[in-house]
């Protein structure tokens, strides 16, 4: 059985880390093992080495000379993370240069030789990096807002970061016309190649001005209302609690009462991993259109994608893609927070000169995954302590790329396994094995918004494949064609139908033909519910063939044995549906298996259910199956109670409503034997489902079983209470 770990509160972490930096700067720090006690459960050794960290700097500040063989040996758990030790050992590297100690290179390797080969990696990085980055200058001073800047009024700020400024303004020459004005300082050939580019989702240039002094420089653009990628985030809130669907995006653009935004070919209907992917799709379509034209972008961010209420998403900031001056580009980089979204290669190019050759199309590639990501978890990607000086900064984001930990790896995100696939292979290290352009992912993200197979990655969910080509052929699915479909369909379904992921495609269509006997009917008219018994009939037929088919092809799956007792629960056959739902919860819950929590939570519900039917046949036995009975439901209320590790509200209510069925169970049984005490159980349910309705008033289980309490309440309180 598949029991889940209490999650921890990150809350614990950050106020045990607040409560570390204050005591170091009352004077009067505790040692860190109290710090890290208060950091709670749960807590990881990420959130350790963090604390660590904290502590080697405040101590470094004090005068101190921390070293990480002092904390290993009082954490002897950080010793067996590897990429946590050397990011620890290079932060001791980098507070004795601070210190203005000769930090030699080879020292430290022979000090922590178990890690010397990655050490020295990230030294050599380092050097790399001291070599050509200095310390950024100053930023230039931007104009305030109702100043003039050549022919523009500036009326408001739009949006800033640490390079650029951009203004809503008013064009005075041209009638007062809205544009956006975005200022920066007057270097690179920006404009030039903005001014090329001509893309549905790309902002266009329309003109350039230039302040007299010579420092800065305005790009006029037309102005579209809407809000850039990040501050969308803010409002739409994807890591947070609630379920999220596509409509959140361009409805994060309108204000309560505003007329709802239509973008032509958005999924409005859709999942949440829909919209984002049809938003993603966009802007590939504008780097694939920028790339055809040797233009690469080299600074997408949540900050560079506008979305606009009439245009859809729209890129912008074509600042980094000017040059290639290394010193100039970490500087702005530095500055605009683009550091955490670049691919290695860029990286590395920013400390070394000689390889930004390596830096190509596929760089981009690499940060839109990051920005995806984003869009779908809700966090940031992983970045270093801005404290640090750049070339540090620098080398501990390559360190964090070389780990290949995936950002989509999120607890409690449930991400489509083809979206996943697109965005993970994006996000590959290995620049060769991206995608090899941008209008390849493009493709890609327009088939998963459509539902269908993907041309370039590889979906690794064969039941997933299965559920996206029976809805998209569930038309003649209806009309009973799933075999000739089976046999004249795609080379890649005629593959899976042969191959190894045969059976996934057979429960596949099985599923669907269980979801149409679900349905209910819209006329209820007494013939129109004998045609809908009729046409249920022949579903379950099709879906148990199917089901049927996929068994012999793969005994191991266990969507099939979860089919197969759907199908007994329909057809009257008590025993064989506590025996498919048995297999099927043994397969989901075996070591290794991922499973939702959601079909979990659905398969001890079906298990449950079948030890009630079992249960009620042997009570209308007589006296002597009620021992037997009694034991069933005993048994769901064990197993019940055992998995509430469901942590969702919602799935633990279903599954406290099933424990509270069958303890219903067991005062039914009780009625054999002992009718007084069957009467107490039956007045303390009563109490307990009406506090569990209170919770969910709408649960069918809960509103069924309240009735059928007060009417044995009725039925035999009084003979009870005769009897005595």
């Amino acid at each position: 059985m598949k029991i889940r770990a209490p999650q921890h509160d990150p809350d614990a972490t950050a106020r045990a880390r607040e409560a570390l930096l204050a005591a170091h700067r009352r004077g009067e720090p505790r040692e860190l093992e109290a710090h890290w006690d208060a950091s709670g459960p749960g807590a990881t050794i990420e959130d350790l080495a963090a604390l660590v960290k904290l502590d080697m700097q405040c101590r470094a500040e004090r005068g101190e000379r921390p070293t990480v063989q002092d904390y290993a040996g009082r954490f002897p758990a950080l010793a067996g993370h590897k990429d946590r030790m050397v990011s620890l050992i290079y932060e001791e590297y980098c507070l004795a240069e601070e210190r203005g100690e000769e930090a030699r290179a080879s020292e430290f390797c022979r000090r922590y030789a178990p890690w010397a080969d990655s050490l020295a990696w990230q030294l050599d990085c380092h050097a790399h990096f001291s070599r050509f980055v200095p310390a950024p200058g100053p930023a230039p001073r931007f104009p305030e807002v109702n100043e003039r800047f050549g022919g523009f009024r500036l009326r408001q700020v739009l949006g800033q970061g640490g390079a650029a400024r951009v203004y809503l303004a008013t064009e005075e020459d041209v009638g007062d016309r809205k544009v956006a004005l975005k200022v920066s300082a007057d270097r690179g050939d920006e404009p030039s190649i903005q001014g090329r580019l001509d893309h549905a989702h790309i902002v266009p240039v329309l003109s350039v001005v230039r302040r007299p002094e010579g420092d800065l420089r305005g790009l006029c653009m037309p102005y579209r209302e809407g809000m850039t990628l990040d501050r969308v985030l803010d409002r739409v809130r994807p890591g947070g609690t609630g379920r999220r669907r596509a409509a959140d995006l361009p409805g994060a653009l309108v204000e309560p009462g505003e007329a709802a935004v239509d973008w032509p070919g958005f999924p409005a209907r859709g999942s949440y991993a829909q919209g984002v992917a049809w938003v993603i799709a966009r802007v590939a379509e504008a780097l694939a259109h920028a790339h055809s034209r040797q233009i690469h972008h080299r600074d997408v961010k949540p900050a560079n994608v506008l979305l606009t209420r009439l245009n859809g998403p729209q890129l912008l900031d074509f600042n980094l893609a000017h040059d290639r001056d290394a010193v100039e580009e970490a500087r702005a980089a530095l500055r605009g927070g683009t550091l955490p979204y670049m691919a290695p290669e860029q990286l590395a190019a920013l400390g070394d000169p000689a390889r930004w050759p390596q830096v190509g199309a596929r760089a981009d590639l690499f940060s839109l995954g990051l920005l995806a990501a984003e869009l779908l978890t809700g966090r940031r990607p992983r970045s270093p302590d801005p404290a640090l000086p750049l070339p540090a900064m620098l080398g501990e984001l390559l360190a964090l790329r070389a780990q290949g930990q995936s950002p989509l790896a999120t607890p409690g995100r449930a991400i489509p396994h083809a979206l996943r696939a697109i965005l993970e292979r994006c996000m590959r290290a290995d620049p060769s094995q991206r995608y090899p352009d941008a209008e390849a992912l493009a493709e890609d993200l327009r088939r998963f918004v459509g539902g269908r197979p993907l041309r370039t990655a590889r979906n690794p969910s064969p039941r997933e494949v299965a559920g996206n080509w029976a809805r998209r052929n569930r038309p003649l699915l209806a009309l009973g064609l799933a075999g000739a479909l089976l046999a004249a369909a795609t080379p890649s379904l005629k593959t899976w139908a042969e191959g190894p992921n045969a059976a996934a495609v057979h429960a596949g269509v099985g599923h669907d033909f269980i979801a149409k006997i679900n349905l209910p009917p819209k006329d209820r008219t007494e013939q129109k519910r004998a045609e809908k018994a009729l046409l249920d009939a022949a579903h379950l037929d099709a879906a148990e063939r199917e089901y049927r088919h996929a068994l012999r092809l793969d005994p191991k799956l266990y969507t099939v044995h979860e089919g197969l007792g759907f199908v007994a629960q329909r057809r009257g056959r008590p025993d064989d549906m506590l025996r498919h739902y048995a297999d099927a919860l043994a397969l989901a819950t075996a070591p290794g298996i991922e499973i939702k929590d959601v079909d979990l939570a659905n398969l001890y519900i079906g298990h449950t259910n079948a030890r009630c039917q079992q249960a009620l046949l042997l009570l209308r036995g007589g006296r002597d199956g009620e021992d037997k009975a009694w034991r069933l439901y005993q048994d769901n209320v064990e197993e019940l109670r055992a998995v509430r590790s469901i942590v969702d509200p919602v799935y633990r209510r279903q599954l406290e409503a099933m424990v509270l069925h069958s303890e219903f169970g067991q005062a039914d049984c009780l009625l054999v034997r002992d009718r007084p005490g069957a009467v107490a159980a039956y007045r303390r349910l009563a109490v307990a489902v009406a506090v569990a309705m209170k919770a969910s008033p709408k649960n069918d289980v809960l509103s069924e079983m309240a009735q059928n309490l007060a009417q044995r309440l009725k039925d035999y309180a009084l003979a009870t209470r005769e009897q005595l």
